[in-house]
């Protein structure tokens, strides 16, 4: 995933922070992951506290924000930088759409999907379905609906991941979202 992330952004591998995955039992109780950032002297150190059966796209949306997380973070020594929800879920669904199921290992299965399409325009397509997308401003300051409705959501999902795409293919070198 790390490898796919870098690859999307275009940056290379400069990690220096830690990411530690805590998994612990199915339980209604608690959500189904969630990321604790703690501040140590010498950087950031990500938790990713994951149930023990989750679906294998939480798992990948979960540990590109902490990457995403990580790279915001390189070098700060004060308050922990938060990730755009825009930037998280358009890295998570261009990556989801473009590696698909091979992000993820199972035993005793195949991971390449002769079907698939590399197109991250496919994975957009799929997601804004006859619908413009968002703006900048719809995408910056998503709405409680926006995030809370599985339809709208979607869009959402489509439109950032359009908006890293366009913003990854003006890119001249460097990582021009790195």
């Amino acid at each position: 995933i790390k490898s796919e992330v870098l690859r999307i952004l275009k940056i290379e591998d400069r990690f220096n922070g830690s990411i530690v995955v805590r998994l612990y039992p199915a339980d209604k109780r608690r959500p189904p992951s969630t990321i604790v950032a703690t501040q140590f002297a010498d950087g950031w150190r990500y938790t990713l506290e994951i149930q023990d059966r989750v679906h294998w796209t939480l798992l990948v949306r979960t540990t590109v924000e902490a990457l995403l997380l990580e790279i915001a973070n390189r070098g700060n020594g004060g308050q922990l930088n938060p990730i755009p929800l825009w930037l998280s879920e358009g890295v998570t669904t261009l990556l989801i759409g473009e590696s698909s199921r091979e992000l993820v290992p199972q035993l005793n299965r195949e991971f390449k999907d002769s079907n698939r399409s590399m197109d991250p325009l496919v994975a957009i397509a799929a997601k804004t379905v006859g619908r413009s997308p968002l703006g900048f401003d719809a995408l910056a300051f998503p709405t409680d609906a926006m995030v809370n409705d599985t339809n709208q959501f979607q869009l959402f999902q489509g439109s950032a991941a359009l908006f890293v795409h366009h913003l990854r293919s003006k890119g001249g070198g460097s990582g021009s979202l790195g």
